[in-house]
């Protein structure tokens, strides 16, 4: 099952699989090195966790240490070895690749930690691989939430980056577009991901059901306006391409059973700026770009449309009229 590692662990994950993974998720044949994959396959492993103890009580199972990392792996046991970890793995795993996720909860805090992104861990479980990441899974041990204005359900939040985009796209995003907002799509379980590969998925809004062949992270439907918002978060794979907006808008416009005409928004979400730089290029026309650290900003993508010489003074700039 498991493959034998040059440093005489057994992983779950091969570095040739890694490696492929890590190019899916922007990195550069230059930017991977061998302490990177090391790394990558000790924290993929379930024989890390369950070798680890970690310092404190409050931190969650899932975390990950500099100095227990160091510890596990005998091929760096000197006593300057962890910093070349923190370099060469660690810091561009998180800030270049979006793999890692990171906390500090003061600077210079023992309780530091970082974990596997839910976004990588959920590539790999999906990823045409042999083997897939190991427990434990990220939520265990500590309970996250969602609560948003127009939606009576609390939500459940799984530990991450990406994750935790979705949710302030969800409550903070949503309510500045949408006069009367429902929820109608968040997140996937593996099963419905399964199924939306099969194209047996369905979304349902307004009363009729579509199928959808692509999923975006999360939808919402203005009832007031009959505007249907699409949101996609990004902090490592990409945004609403071009392509993805035409198979979604051709998906959309063969409902179930006759429906009025209504509006489609494409929204992609980033974290902060930097991310949004990595996929500027990629992100579709007539579409728009929300970024968590400036809340207040809705930037839109493509030409224009002018209304007598000026943007109309109302409303979201692009809208796709949609006519089943």
């Amino acid at each position: 099952m498991s493959d034998e590692s040059e440093v005489g662990f057994d992983y779950d994950l091969t570095r040739d699989q890694l490696k492929r993974a890590l190019k899916e998720f922007g990195l550069q044949e230059s930017d991977i090195n061998n302490t990177m994959l090391t790394v990558l396959q000790a924290v993929t492993s379930r024989e890390y966790y369950e070798s680890i103890e970690l310092r404190y009580d409050d931190l969650p199972d899932y975390a990950i240490q500099t100095t227990n990392l160091v510890d596990f792996l005998p091929n760096y046991t000197a006593e300057n070895s962890r910093e070349p970890v923190r370099k060469d793995a660690l810091k561009p795993l998180r800030d270049k690749a979006g793999v890692l996720g990171y906390e500090e909860p003061a600077p210079n805090s023992p309780k530091t930690h970082y974990w596997v992104a839910q976004e990588f861990r959920e590539y790999l479980d999906n990823a045409n691989l042999e083997e897939v990441i190991s427990e434990p899974d990220p939520v265990e041990g500590e309970e996250r939430t969602v609560e948003l204005p127009y939606h009576d359900e609390v939500l459940p939040r799984a530990a991450g980056e990406h994750t935790e985009l979705i949710g302030d796209g969800l409550r903070e995003l949503v309510p500045d577009l949408a006069e009367s907002p429902v929820l109608v799509h968040e997140g996937l379980t593996k099963d419905e991901r399964e199924a939306v590969e099969a194209k047996l998925l369905p979304i349902e809004f307004d009363g009729v059901r579509f199928q959808l062949s692509v999923y975006p992270d999360a939808i919402a439907f203005d009832e007031e306006e009959r505007t249907l918002i699409l949101l996609e978060a990004v902090t490592s794979l990409g945004p609403f391409t071009d392509q993805r907006i035409e198979t979604l808008l051709e998906d959309l416009s063969q409902p179930e059973e006759p429906i009025e005409d209504f509006s489609a928004v494409f929204v992609t979400m980033f974290p902060d700026v930097g991310r949004y730089r990595q996929h500027l290029m990629d992100v579709g026309a007539d579409s728009h770009v929300w970024l968590s650290d400036h809340p207040r900003d809705l930037r839109s993508h493509g030409n224009i449309r002018l209304d007598e010489g000026r943007p109309r003074e109302a409303g979201v700039l692009y809208e796709y009229e949609i006519e089943p």
